[in-house]
Protein backbone atom coordinates (compact mmCIF):
# COMPACT_ATOMS: atom_id res chain seq x y z
CA UNK A 1 0.00 0.00 0.00
CA UNK A 2 1.16 3.66 -0.66
CA UNK A 3 1.98 5.76 1.87
CA UNK A 4 -0.94 5.68 4.19
CA UNK A 5 -2.59 8.96 5.10
CA UNK A 6 -3.90 9.36 8.12
CA UNK A 7 -6.49 12.63 8.69
CA UNK A 8 -6.31 11.97 12.76
CA UNK A 9 -3.07 12.00 13.91
CA UNK A 10 0.41 12.92 13.08
CA UNK A 11 2.39 13.87 14.97
CA UNK A 12 6.10 14.62 15.00
CA UNK A 13 6.12 16.95 11.60
CA UNK A 14 2.86 16.24 11.55
CA UNK A 15 2.30 13.74 15.18
CA UNK A 16 -3.27 11.44 19.29
CA UNK A 17 -7.67 6.51 27.91
CA UNK A 18 -6.64 4.85 30.59
CA UNK A 19 -7.26 1.22 31.11
CA UNK A 20 -3.71 0.51 30.74
CA UNK A 21 -2.43 4.02 32.17
CA UNK A 22 -5.15 4.21 34.81
CA UNK A 23 -7.07 6.94 33.74
CA UNK A 24 -10.74 8.45 34.87
CA UNK A 25 -12.80 11.32 35.00
CA UNK A 26 -12.13 14.49 36.05
CA UNK A 27 -13.37 15.12 39.72
CA UNK A 28 -11.73 15.28 42.45
CA UNK A 29 -8.52 16.24 40.26
CA UNK A 30 -5.40 16.58 42.51
CA UNK A 31 -3.03 19.24 41.39
CA UNK A 32 0.15 17.88 39.69
CA UNK A 33 3.25 19.31 41.99
CA UNK A 34 4.34 22.58 41.19
CA UNK A 35 7.64 22.46 38.89
CA UNK A 36 10.51 24.11 40.76
CA UNK A 37 13.17 26.15 38.90
CA UNK A 38 16.12 23.65 37.68
CA UNK A 39 19.34 24.55 38.98
CA UNK A 40 20.96 24.10 35.96
CA UNK A 41 22.50 26.65 33.48
CA UNK A 42 19.89 25.68 30.36
CA UNK A 43 18.48 28.99 29.14
CA UNK A 44 15.48 30.16 31.27
CA UNK A 45 11.78 28.95 29.83
CA UNK A 46 9.48 32.20 29.50
CA UNK A 47 6.06 32.87 29.01
CA UNK A 48 6.23 36.34 27.44
CA UNK A 49 4.35 36.99 24.38
CA UNK A 50 6.92 37.14 21.22
CA UNK A 51 7.99 40.53 20.74
CA UNK A 52 6.26 42.38 17.63
CA UNK A 53 8.29 45.36 15.85
CA UNK A 54 5.56 46.32 14.14
CA UNK A 55 1.84 45.53 13.96
CA UNK A 56 1.05 43.37 11.00
CA UNK A 57 -1.13 44.99 7.98
CA UNK A 58 -4.77 44.39 8.97
CA UNK A 59 -7.11 41.53 7.52
CA UNK A 60 -9.04 43.77 5.12
CA UNK A 61 -11.64 43.09 3.10
CA UNK A 62 -11.24 38.83 2.12
CA UNK A 63 -12.71 37.59 -1.18
CA UNK A 64 -14.98 34.94 -1.26
CA UNK A 65 -13.54 31.95 -1.75
CA UNK A 66 -15.09 30.72 -5.20
CA UNK A 67 -15.29 26.76 -5.83
CA UNK A 68 -17.24 24.54 -7.99
CA UNK A 69 -20.49 23.08 -6.29
CA UNK A 70 -20.72 19.64 -6.05
CA UNK A 71 -23.94 17.88 -8.17
CA UNK A 72 -25.11 14.50 -6.10
CA UNK A 73 -26.95 11.81 -7.31
CA UNK A 74 -27.63 8.15 -6.05
CA UNK A 75 -27.57 4.84 -7.63
CA UNK A 76 -30.47 2.70 -7.50
CA UNK A 77 -29.04 0.66 -4.62
CA UNK A 78 -28.15 3.49 -2.62
CA UNK A 79 -24.19 4.52 -3.58
CA UNK A 80 -23.72 8.08 -3.42
CA UNK A 81 -22.28 9.86 -6.29
CA UNK A 82 -20.73 13.48 -6.57
CA UNK A 83 -19.28 15.02 -9.41
CA UNK A 84 -17.71 18.33 -9.07
CA UNK A 85 -16.86 19.77 -12.88
CA UNK A 86 -13.86 21.84 -13.24
CA UNK A 87 -12.71 21.95 -16.98
CA UNK A 88 -9.43 23.67 -16.93
CA UNK A 89 -7.44 20.35 -17.79
CA UNK A 90 -8.84 17.55 -19.15
CA UNK A 91 -7.77 15.23 -16.26
CA UNK A 92 -10.19 13.71 -13.70
CA UNK A 93 -9.55 12.87 -10.17
CA UNK A 94 -11.84 9.25 -8.88
CA UNK A 95 -12.15 8.11 -5.76
CA UNK A 96 -14.58 5.29 -4.33
CA UNK A 97 -14.58 5.74 -0.18
CA UNK A 98 -15.77 3.66 1.96
CA UNK A 99 -17.12 5.99 5.04
CA UNK A 100 -15.66 3.18 7.82
CA UNK A 101 -11.66 3.25 9.03
CA UNK A 102 -9.57 1.96 10.94
CA UNK A 103 -11.79 2.70 13.84
CA UNK A 104 -14.64 0.24 13.01
CA UNK A 105 -11.52 -2.30 13.78
CA UNK A 106 -13.38 -3.77 16.81
CA UNK A 107 -11.42 -6.01 18.39
CA UNK A 108 -9.10 -7.03 14.95
CA UNK A 109 -6.77 -4.13 15.16
CA UNK A 110 -5.20 -3.68 11.95
CA UNK A 111 -8.18 -5.07 9.70
CA UNK A 112 -9.26 -1.77 7.99
CA UNK A 113 -5.43 -1.22 6.78
CA UNK A 114 -4.69 -4.82 5.93
CA UNK A 115 -8.06 -5.22 3.83
CA UNK A 116 -7.71 -2.34 2.09
CA UNK A 117 -4.21 -3.27 0.83
CA UNK A 118 -5.69 -6.86 -0.05
CA UNK A 119 -8.11 -5.22 -2.31
CA UNK A 120 -5.30 -3.74 -4.44
CA UNK A 121 -2.12 -6.52 -4.05
CA UNK A 122 -5.07 -9.55 -3.72
CA UNK A 123 -6.65 -8.96 -7.07
CA UNK A 124 -10.26 -8.05 -7.98
CA UNK A 125 -12.81 -8.69 -10.79
CA UNK A 126 -11.05 -11.28 -11.83
CA UNK A 127 -7.41 -9.73 -12.34
CA UNK A 128 -4.90 -10.34 -10.07
CA UNK A 129 -3.49 -7.89 -8.35
CA UNK A 130 -0.46 -7.46 -10.57
CA UNK A 131 -3.03 -7.44 -13.62
CA UNK A 132 -4.96 -4.35 -11.60
CA UNK A 133 -1.84 -2.53 -10.99
CA UNK A 134 -0.40 -2.85 -14.66
CA UNK A 135 -3.74 -2.04 -16.07
CA UNK A 136 -3.86 1.25 -13.96
CA UNK A 137 -0.62 2.27 -15.38
CA UNK A 138 -1.63 2.04 -18.84
CA UNK A 139 -4.00 4.76 -17.96
CA UNK A 140 -1.04 6.55 -17.47
CA UNK A 141 -2.52 6.43 -13.08
CA UNK A 142 -0.98 5.07 -10.20
CA UNK A 143 -3.95 3.37 -7.54
CA UNK A 144 -3.74 4.58 -4.05
CA UNK A 145 -5.53 2.91 -1.15
CA UNK A 146 -5.66 5.45 2.12
CA UNK A 147 -7.03 4.48 5.18
CA UNK A 148 -7.62 7.15 8.07
CA UNK A 149 -8.89 6.57 11.37
CA UNK A 150 -12.94 7.41 9.67
CA UNK A 151 -12.60 6.16 5.84
CA UNK A 152 -11.16 3.92 3.60
CA UNK A 153 -10.50 5.27 0.23
CA UNK A 154 -9.77 3.92 -3.12
CA UNK A 155 -8.24 6.48 -5.65
CA UNK A 156 -7.06 7.10 -9.66
CA UNK A 157 -6.16 10.36 -11.47
CA UNK A 158 -6.61 9.71 -15.44
CA UNK A 159 -7.11 11.42 -18.24
CA UNK A 160 -10.90 12.30 -18.71
CA UNK A 161 -11.66 9.94 -21.57
CA UNK A 162 -10.56 7.32 -18.86
CA UNK A 163 -12.65 8.42 -16.14
CA UNK A 164 -15.14 5.18 -17.11
CA UNK A 165 -12.87 2.67 -17.23
CA UNK A 166 -11.36 4.49 -14.04
CA UNK A 167 -14.08 3.86 -12.26
CA UNK A 168 -14.95 -0.08 -13.62
CA UNK A 169 -11.51 -0.74 -11.85
CA UNK A 170 -12.01 0.86 -8.55
CA UNK A 171 -15.77 -0.61 -8.49
CA UNK A 172 -14.48 -4.26 -9.17
CA UNK A 173 -11.77 -3.44 -6.19
CA UNK A 174 -15.20 -2.23 -4.12
CA UNK A 175 -17.49 -4.65 -4.99
CA UNK A 176 -15.54 -7.91 -6.16
CA UNK A 177 -12.30 -8.65 -4.39
CA UNK A 178 -10.62 -11.80 -4.64
CA UNK A 179 -9.29 -11.64 -1.23
CA UNK A 180 -7.57 -15.18 -1.27
CA UNK A 181 -5.59 -17.03 1.51
CA UNK A 182 -2.18 -17.22 -0.45
CA UNK A 183 -2.45 -13.53 -0.86
CA UNK A 184 -3.29 -12.26 2.78
CA UNK A 185 -0.21 -14.68 3.78
CA UNK A 186 2.41 -12.56 1.88
CA UNK A 187 0.84 -9.40 3.35
CA UNK A 188 0.32 -10.00 6.40
CA UNK A 189 4.07 -10.94 6.85
CA UNK A 190 5.21 -7.85 5.02
CA UNK A 191 2.96 -5.62 7.33
CA UNK A 192 3.87 -7.40 10.32
CA UNK A 193 7.69 -6.79 9.39
CA UNK A 194 7.14 -2.89 8.81
CA UNK A 195 4.93 -2.57 12.05
CA UNK A 196 7.78 -4.55 14.22
CA UNK A 197 10.45 -1.66 12.48
CA UNK A 198 8.31 1.26 13.35
CA UNK A 199 8.33 -0.31 17.42
CA UNK A 200 12.33 -0.18 16.81
CA UNK A 201 12.95 2.23 14.59
CA UNK A 202 10.30 5.48 15.09
CA UNK A 203 10.18 7.93 17.93
CA UNK A 204 7.24 9.77 16.46
CA UNK A 205 4.95 6.41 15.41
CA UNK A 206 5.86 5.30 19.26
CA UNK A 207 4.73 8.89 20.81
CA UNK A 208 1.26 8.64 18.39
CA UNK A 209 0.33 5.23 19.95
CA UNK A 210 0.74 6.07 23.75
CA UNK A 211 -1.00 9.54 22.96
CA UNK A 212 -4.23 7.96 21.28
CA UNK A 213 -4.46 4.86 24.07
CA UNK A 214 -3.96 7.61 26.71
CA UNK A 215 -5.91 10.34 25.69
CA UNK A 216 -8.97 8.13 24.00
CA UNK A 217 -9.10 5.58 27.26
CA UNK A 218 -6.90 2.57 26.71
CA UNK A 219 -6.23 0.28 23.94
CA UNK A 220 -9.48 -0.89 22.62
CA UNK A 221 -11.65 1.06 24.98
CA UNK A 222 -12.60 3.66 22.43
CA UNK A 223 -12.72 3.36 18.37
CA UNK A 224 -10.19 5.97 18.14
CA UNK A 225 -7.74 4.46 20.93
CA UNK A 226 -5.89 2.25 18.91
CA UNK A 227 -3.70 4.68 16.41
CA UNK A 228 -1.92 1.46 14.85
CA UNK A 229 -1.56 -2.24 14.79
CA UNK A 230 1.18 -3.91 16.66
CA UNK A 231 3.20 -6.80 14.50
CA UNK A 232 1.84 -9.38 16.93
CA UNK A 233 -1.86 -7.96 16.31
CA UNK A 234 -1.64 -7.76 12.51
CA UNK A 235 0.01 -11.53 12.61
CA UNK A 236 -3.37 -12.29 13.95
CA UNK A 237 -5.20 -11.44 11.12
CA UNK A 238 -7.32 -13.79 8.92
CA UNK A 239 -8.79 -13.76 5.55
CA UNK A 240 -11.84 -14.36 7.17
CA UNK A 241 -11.53 -10.93 9.29
CA UNK A 242 -11.06 -9.28 5.92
CA UNK A 243 -13.77 -10.71 4.35
CA UNK A 244 -16.00 -9.64 7.39
CA UNK A 245 -14.71 -6.24 7.56
CA UNK A 246 -15.12 -6.25 3.74
CA UNK A 247 -18.63 -7.20 3.29
CA UNK A 248 -19.38 -4.56 6.85
CA UNK A 249 -18.17 -1.73 5.01
CA UNK A 250 -18.25 -1.62 1.57
CA UNK A 251 -21.82 -1.88 1.54
CA UNK A 252 -24.11 0.59 -0.76
CA UNK A 253 -25.29 2.83 1.66
CA UNK A 254 -21.87 3.27 3.04
CA UNK A 255 -19.96 4.07 -0.23
CA UNK A 256 -19.65 7.61 -1.45
CA UNK A 257 -18.36 8.34 -5.47
CA UNK A 258 -16.44 11.37 -5.82
CA UNK A 259 -15.32 12.28 -9.72
CA UNK A 260 -13.64 15.60 -9.94
CA UNK A 261 -12.04 17.53 -13.09
CA UNK A 262 -13.31 17.99 -16.49
CA UNK A 263 -16.64 15.50 -16.24
CA UNK A 264 -19.98 15.23 -16.83
CA UNK A 265 -22.64 14.60 -14.48
CA UNK A 266 -24.44 12.15 -16.48
CA UNK A 267 -21.51 10.19 -17.91
CA UNK A 268 -20.25 10.10 -14.02
CA UNK A 269 -23.54 8.58 -12.88
CA UNK A 270 -23.97 5.78 -16.16
CA UNK A 271 -20.63 4.59 -15.61
CA UNK A 272 -20.83 4.50 -11.68
CA UNK A 273 -24.31 2.72 -11.97
CA UNK A 274 -22.11 0.22 -14.32
CA UNK A 275 -19.31 -0.01 -11.78
CA UNK A 276 -21.07 -0.57 -8.42
CA UNK A 277 -25.50 -0.73 -9.28
CA UNK A 278 -24.83 -4.37 -9.24
CA UNK A 279 -23.45 -4.41 -5.22
CA UNK A 280 -25.78 -5.20 -2.66
CA UNK A 281 -25.36 -5.84 1.25
CA UNK A 282 -27.05 -5.02 4.41
CA UNK A 283 -27.42 -1.11 6.20
CA UNK A 284 -24.43 -0.31 7.38
CA UNK A 285 -22.86 -0.91 10.64
CA UNK A 286 -22.61 2.03 12.56
CA UNK A 287 -19.29 2.47 14.43
CA UNK A 288 -20.26 2.60 18.27
CA UNK A 289 -18.07 6.33 19.98
CA UNK A 290 -18.76 5.85 23.67
CA UNK A 291 -18.89 9.71 25.59
CA UNK A 292 -15.20 10.82 26.25
CA UNK A 293 -14.58 11.13 29.81
CA UNK A 294 -11.70 13.77 30.38
CA UNK A 295 -8.18 12.02 31.82
CA UNK A 296 -7.27 12.26 35.28
CA UNK A 297 -4.20 14.72 36.37
CA UNK A 298 -1.44 14.76 34.05
CA UNK A 299 -0.46 11.70 32.52
CA UNK A 300 3.31 10.79 31.73
CA UNK A 301 4.48 8.27 29.55
CA UNK A 302 7.71 7.61 28.33
CA UNK A 303 8.27 4.85 25.16
CA UNK A 304 11.74 3.22 26.06
CA UNK A 305 14.32 3.82 23.15
CA UNK A 306 17.22 2.42 25.16
CA UNK A 307 20.84 4.37 23.89
CA UNK A 308 18.94 7.11 21.88
CA UNK A 309 20.66 10.07 22.14
CA UNK A 310 17.53 12.20 20.74
CA UNK A 311 14.00 12.73 22.68
CA UNK A 312 10.79 13.56 20.83
CA UNK A 313 8.46 15.05 23.44
CA UNK A 314 4.59 16.04 22.92
CA UNK A 315 1.75 17.11 24.81
CA UNK A 316 -1.75 15.98 23.52
CA UNK A 317 -5.10 17.23 24.80
CA UNK A 318 -8.84 16.41 22.96
CA UNK A 319 -10.27 19.37 21.09
CA UNK A 320 -13.89 20.43 20.30
CA UNK A 321 -15.88 18.92 17.56
CA UNK A 322 -15.00 20.17 13.82
CA UNK A 323 -19.03 21.29 13.72
CA UNK A 324 -19.01 23.01 16.83
CA UNK A 325 -19.22 26.71 16.92
CA UNK A 326 -15.90 27.24 18.78
CA UNK A 327 -13.57 25.23 16.02
CA UNK A 328 -12.02 28.35 13.85
CA UNK A 329 -10.94 29.89 16.93
CA UNK A 330 -9.46 26.81 18.51
CA UNK A 331 -8.01 26.17 14.69
CA UNK A 332 -6.59 29.99 15.42
CA UNK A 333 -5.70 29.18 19.02
CA UNK A 334 -3.25 26.35 17.15
CA UNK A 335 -1.75 28.59 14.80
CA UNK A 336 -0.77 30.72 17.40
CA UNK A 337 0.76 28.23 19.32
CA UNK A 338 2.61 26.09 16.85
CA UNK A 339 2.15 27.46 13.57
CA UNK A 340 5.96 27.48 11.91
CA UNK A 341 8.36 30.22 12.70
CA UNK A 342 5.28 32.33 13.83
CA UNK A 343 4.24 29.99 16.28
CA UNK A 344 5.01 30.72 20.42
CA UNK A 345 6.42 27.63 20.19
CA UNK A 346 9.08 27.92 17.34
CA UNK A 347 9.86 31.66 18.99
CA UNK A 348 10.27 30.38 22.86
CA UNK A 349 10.81 27.17 23.08
CA UNK A 350 13.35 26.87 19.87
CA UNK A 351 14.66 30.19 19.24
CA UNK A 352 14.60 31.91 23.05
CA UNK A 353 15.03 29.28 24.75
CA UNK A 354 17.52 26.47 22.33
CA UNK A 355 15.58 23.54 23.64
CA UNK A 356 14.55 22.08 20.93
CA UNK A 357 15.43 21.53 16.95
CA UNK A 358 12.23 21.24 15.73
CA UNK A 359 8.99 22.43 17.42
CA UNK A 360 5.49 23.16 16.71
CA UNK A 361 1.78 21.84 16.74
CA UNK A 362 -0.41 20.34 14.91
CA UNK A 363 -4.53 19.76 15.19
CA UNK A 364 -6.51 16.11 14.06
CA UNK A 365 -9.62 16.84 12.71
CA UNK A 366 -11.70 13.63 13.76
CA UNK A 367 -15.30 12.82 13.14
CA UNK A 368 -16.25 12.56 16.57
CA UNK A 369 -13.86 15.19 18.41
CA UNK A 370 -10.20 16.40 17.47
CA UNK A 371 -6.80 16.37 19.24
CA UNK A 372 -4.33 19.24 19.36
CA UNK A 373 -0.98 18.07 19.58
CA UNK A 374 2.28 20.23 20.78
CA UNK A 375 5.67 18.96 20.46
CA UNK A 376 9.37 19.23 20.54
CA UNK A 377 12.40 17.27 18.79
CA UNK A 378 15.49 17.72 21.50
CA UNK A 379 18.56 16.62 23.23
CA UNK A 380 18.10 13.50 25.74
CA UNK A 381 19.75 15.91 28.30
CA UNK A 382 16.87 18.67 27.43
CA UNK A 383 13.86 16.60 27.30
CA UNK A 384 12.74 17.75 30.93
CA UNK A 385 13.60 21.40 30.10
CA UNK A 386 11.55 21.18 26.91
CA UNK A 387 8.73 18.65 28.30
CA UNK A 388 8.71 22.23 31.11
CA UNK A 389 8.17 24.82 28.17
CA UNK A 390 5.89 23.10 25.80
CA UNK A 391 3.79 22.41 29.22
CA UNK A 392 3.97 25.95 29.68
CA UNK A 393 2.80 27.27 26.44
CA UNK A 394 0.09 25.07 26.28
CA UNK A 395 -0.69 26.31 30.06
CA UNK A 396 -0.84 29.63 28.62
CA UNK A 397 -2.67 29.11 25.44
CA UNK A 398 -5.61 28.11 27.86
CA UNK A 399 -4.91 30.73 30.31
CA UNK A 400 -4.03 34.17 28.34
CA UNK A 401 -5.22 35.79 25.79
CA UNK A 402 -3.37 36.51 22.68
CA UNK A 403 -2.33 39.91 21.35
CA UNK A 404 -4.37 41.11 18.22
CA UNK A 405 -0.75 40.93 15.99
CA UNK A 406 -0.99 37.24 16.69
CA UNK A 407 -4.64 36.77 16.14
CA UNK A 408 -4.40 38.90 12.71
CA UNK A 409 -1.35 36.67 11.57
CA UNK A 410 -2.96 33.55 12.65
CA UNK A 411 -6.09 34.44 10.93
CA UNK A 412 -4.66 35.61 7.36
CA UNK A 413 -2.93 32.32 7.42
CA UNK A 414 -5.50 29.89 7.65
CA UNK A 415 -7.76 32.02 5.16
CA UNK A 416 -5.12 31.90 2.72
CA UNK A 417 -3.79 28.17 3.17
CA UNK A 418 -7.50 27.27 2.85
CA UNK A 419 -7.57 28.78 -0.13
CA UNK A 420 -4.04 27.62 -1.71
CA UNK A 421 -4.85 23.82 -0.63
CA UNK A 422 -7.91 23.45 -3.30
CA UNK A 423 -5.66 24.30 -6.21
CA UNK A 424 -6.27 20.64 -7.73
CA UNK A 425 -9.12 18.85 -8.51
CA UNK A 426 -7.74 15.81 -6.50
CA UNK A 427 -7.60 18.42 -3.62
CA UNK A 428 -11.40 19.25 -3.97
CA UNK A 429 -12.12 15.57 -4.04
CA UNK A 430 -10.51 15.25 -0.67
CA UNK A 431 -12.07 17.57 0.92
CA UNK A 432 -15.47 17.09 -0.22
CA UNK A 433 -14.49 13.49 1.28
CA UNK A 434 -13.34 15.01 4.18
CA UNK A 435 -16.94 17.24 4.67
CA UNK A 436 -18.64 13.71 4.91
CA UNK A 437 -16.59 12.42 7.07
CA UNK A 438 -16.78 15.06 9.32
CA UNK A 439 -20.84 15.95 8.70
CA UNK A 440 -19.85 19.41 7.18
CA UNK A 441 -21.59 21.04 4.45
CA UNK A 442 -20.23 21.42 0.80
CA UNK A 443 -19.31 24.68 1.17
CA UNK A 444 -17.32 24.36 4.61
CA UNK A 445 -14.05 25.62 3.46
CA UNK A 446 -16.02 28.85 2.31
CA UNK A 447 -17.35 29.30 5.57
CA UNK A 448 -14.39 28.43 7.53
CA UNK A 449 -12.32 31.42 5.76
CA UNK A 450 -15.71 33.73 6.63
CA UNK A 451 -15.28 32.60 10.10
CA UNK A 452 -11.59 32.94 10.73
CA UNK A 453 -11.71 36.16 9.48
CA UNK A 454 -14.08 36.73 12.23
CA UNK A 455 -12.61 35.54 15.13
CA UNK A 456 -10.80 37.77 17.96
CA UNK A 457 -8.69 37.48 20.68
CA UNK A 458 -11.26 36.35 23.35
CA UNK A 459 -12.78 33.72 20.93
CA UNK A 460 -9.71 32.10 21.08
CA UNK A 461 -9.19 31.92 24.57
CA UNK A 462 -12.44 30.69 25.03
CA UNK A 463 -12.10 28.28 22.42
CA UNK A 464 -8.80 27.24 24.62
CA UNK A 465 -9.79 27.59 28.18
CA UNK A 466 -11.71 24.45 29.16
CA UNK A 467 -9.41 22.14 26.59
CA UNK A 468 -5.60 23.46 27.32
CA UNK A 469 -5.09 22.95 30.95
CA UNK A 470 -2.40 20.67 32.72
CA UNK A 471 -4.60 17.85 34.81
CA UNK A 472 -6.04 16.89 31.05
CA UNK A 473 -3.38 16.69 28.87
CA UNK A 474 -0.95 13.56 28.26
CA UNK A 475 2.70 13.98 28.29
CA UNK A 476 4.38 11.28 26.12
CA UNK A 477 8.12 11.06 25.15
CA UNK A 478 9.91 8.63 23.19
CA UNK A 479 13.96 8.49 24.07
CA UNK A 480 16.00 6.41 26.61
CA UNK A 481 13.82 5.93 29.95
CA UNK A 482 17.10 5.41 31.91
CA UNK A 483 18.47 9.08 31.15
CA UNK A 484 14.64 10.93 30.34
CA UNK A 485 12.44 8.94 32.99
CA UNK A 486 14.15 10.56 36.11
CA UNK A 487 13.91 13.97 34.60
CA UNK A 488 10.00 13.16 33.91
CA UNK A 489 9.31 12.73 37.94
CA UNK A 490 8.70 16.11 38.88
CA UNK A 491 5.32 15.91 36.49
CA UNK A 492 3.81 12.96 37.77
CA UNK A 493 4.18 9.02 37.99
CA UNK A 494 6.12 8.42 35.13
CA UNK A 495 5.32 4.99 33.32
CA UNK A 496 7.72 3.39 30.79
CA UNK A 497 6.36 1.44 28.24
CA UNK A 498 8.49 -1.23 25.62
CA UNK A 499 6.93 -0.28 21.81
CA UNK A 500 8.82 -3.53 20.85
CA UNK A 501 6.49 -5.63 22.98
CA UNK A 502 2.94 -4.37 22.78
CA UNK A 503 3.33 -0.93 24.43
CA UNK A 504 3.54 -3.37 28.26
CA UNK A 505 4.37 -1.37 31.20
CA UNK A 506 7.68 -1.78 32.36
CA UNK A 507 8.01 -0.37 35.24
CA UNK A 508 6.39 3.18 36.52
CA UNK A 509 8.60 6.00 38.47
CA UNK A 510 6.68 7.49 41.49
CA UNK A 511 6.44 11.32 41.40
CA UNK A 512 9.18 13.21 42.66
CA UNK A 513 8.77 17.22 43.21
CA UNK A 514 11.97 17.61 43.82
CA UNK A 515 13.40 15.91 40.68
CA UNK A 516 15.95 17.71 38.39
CA UNK A 517 14.70 18.58 34.99
CA UNK A 518 18.19 17.82 33.56
CA UNK A 519 21.28 15.51 34.07
CA UNK A 520 23.74 16.03 36.94
CA UNK A 521 26.91 16.79 34.69
CA UNK A 522 24.42 19.83 33.01
CA UNK A 523 24.46 21.51 36.48
CA UNK A 524 27.74 21.10 36.84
Amino acid sequence: MNKRIRNRRVVAGGLLLCGVLGCGPVEAVRAPPQVKPTPTAAPQVTTAAPEVKEEPPGAGEMRELSLPAPEWDELSNGVRVATIRSPALPIVEVRVVALTGSAGDGDKHGVAELTAELLKEGGAGGLSGRALVEKAEAMGAALQVSVTLDRTALSLGVTKDRMAEALSLLGAMASKPAMSAGDLAKLRKRRAEEAADRARESAAWGVSMMLYRTLFGGAGSHPYSTYDATAAEIGKLTVADCRAFHKRAFVPKNLLVVVAGDADRGEVRAAAEKALGELKGAEPKETVFPALTWIRGLQVVVVDRPKSTQSQVSVGVLGPERTSPPWPAFATGNQILGGGASGRLFAEVRERAGLAYSTGSSLTELSHGSLLVAFAGTETKKTGLAAQALLAQVERMGSDEPTPAEVAVATRFLADVTAIRLETVGALANELIQDRVLGLPDDAAARFRREVHDVKGPNVLRSMASYLVRHRAALVVSGDAKIVGPLLRTFGDVRVVDPENGFTVKETLATDPDAQLAPAEESQ
